[in-house]
């Protein structure tokens, strides 16, 4: 809804360099940049006023170029300016802060598997892993021969989403904390279900003999999407770049699900708690890094009060087992938006943060939990 108050700013020149910036004029107001041109300050501005829900009161006052600028003097070319979702600061600010996220987190310590396997690990991730795989495979494969459709990209995905799905279920039971058994469990999943697919299909041909088959269809070829056909030496590009994809995603799922926290204590996973959403701004992140870093939750409780604006957010999340006298981890997702309306993009700013054992319940009780995820 719009107010009656107007929110007035201008774009002005850098003094000295071929960028813009915007400056907010009302109380609160941020300046925003460096931009390549004013055309594109003008651009973001107005995109982050639609998003924010006050398009309607917004106006620009003036445009300042620097008169003085000589292009002669100026070093950086406009296109190679760095992405503008940190650069903010409170009007008032002599500079933009320093970018670098570095310094805080070198001394941040955060979770490592400890290397513990349990015995029935490596036959539950095989036996959930492969089998989920296969089936997806042999799916595929119906669908190959009942419509001759086949899509390089799309199908050999579905077969590593599926495996990867499987290991993780498989590791749940298993509980695996090796980041290298992971790994060559994924490796060796993500290598029987590919090649299932081609199994099934060899026996459809008539032979048990895989590299007969492959032979055989690589000399008759094939068609992808039904329009484009493929022989010979092209066939086998294709098969290697399939299985390189199913590969490199189940040995990162293998990894991934041997990496997640786990307490030894307890001898389970941790749970997952997202604790709060809060927008971001260079300095909220810095901040609660910086909290995180020392120790000190301080911060959080400064940010959760704070108007921030609603471009960008961070989702801390915290994981922890049910004893709460035991160390818990924060990871620290930013949550921000791309160039096409309603979908967001997620990065990971730091992952399983150690939270001593003495903070673990202090969170829980200054924070909301909106989200829990067994």
């Amino acid at each position: 809804m719009s107010s009656t108050e107007k929110k007035y700013y201008r774009v002005t020149q850098i003094k000295g360099k071929v960028s813009w910036q915007v400056e907010e004029l009302w109380s609160g107001g941020m300046i925003r940049g460096p931009y390549n041109s004013s055309e594109t300050a003008i651009s973001n501005e107005n995109k982050i006023a639609q998003q924010e829900g006050f398009i309607n009161d917004l106006e620009l006052k003036e445009i300042i170029a620097d008169e003085d600028f000589d292009m002669g003097t100026e070093d950086v070319k406009a296109e190679s300016f760095p992405s503008n979702r940190y650069n903010e600061r409170k009007m008032g600010d002599d500079r933009l802060p320093d970018l670098s996220l570095e310094p805080l987190l070198e001394k941040i310590d955060t979770y490592s598997p400890s290397g513990k396997i349990n015995l029935l690990c490596i036959p539950l991730l095989l036996l959930f892993g492969s089998s989920l795989g296969i089936g997806v495979a042999f799916i595929i494969h119906l669908i190959w021969q009942a419509t001759g459709f086949y899509f390089i990209v799309l199908f050999p995905t579905i077969i590593a989403y599926a495996a990867g799905f499987g290991l993780g279920i498989g590791n749940r039971l298993g509980k695996c904390r090796n980041l290298s058994v992971g790994l060559s469990l994924g490796l060796i999943v993500g290598l029987i279900s590919y090649v299932s697919m081609h199994f099934f299909d060899s026996m459809s041909y008539g032979t048990t003999n895989l590299l007969t088959y492959l032979n055989a269809l690589a000399k008759e070829g094939f068609e992808l999407f039904l329009i484009i056909p493929v022989t010979g030496f092209f066939a086998w590009i294709v098969w290697i770049i399939e299985i390189g994809i199913v590969l490199y995603s189940t040995v990162k799922f293998g990894g991934n699900v041997s990496s997640m926290p786990f307490c030894e204590s307890c001898n389970k996973w941790a749970d997952e708690r997202k604790l709060f959403t809060t927008s971001n701004t260079y300095d909220t992140k810095k901040g609660l890094l910086q909290a995180i870093a020392d120790n000190e939750y301080g911060e959080f409780k400064g940010l959760k009060n704070s108007n921030f604006t609603e471009s960008y957010k961070i989702n801390t999340i915290l994981h922890h087992c049910d004893n709460l006298s035991h160390n818990g981890y924060i990871t620290l997702e930013e949550i921000y938006p791309k160039d096409k309306k309603d979908e967001t993009e997620k990065e990971i700013l730091l992952w399983c943060a150690i939270v001593p054992a003495d903070n673990v319940a202090k969170l829980l009780n200054d924070f909301p939990v909106t989200d829990k995820n067994n």
